[in-house]
């Protein structure tokens, strides 16, 4: 997850420089960025959070 994490953090902060994302993109990165961060602070899933649906659906 903290690959995850880093991975979209990464996107964001390149996206402050080039701006290349979309608003719509741009807000469903920031949305998986605090989902997996309140995954991480509670230690259960919010089904809510898409990532996590990735991952658990990949794992079966």
């Amino acid at each position: 997850m903290n690959y995850a994490l880093k991975l979209y953090r990464s996107a964001l902060s390149a996206n402050m420089v080039l701006g290349t994302l979309s608003e719509e993109e741009k807000t469903r990165i920031e949305n998986h960025v605090s989902c997996l961060q309140a995954y991480a602070a509670a230690g259960r899933p919010d089904m809510d959070c898409e990532p996590l649906h990735w991952y658990y659906n990949a794992a079966r």
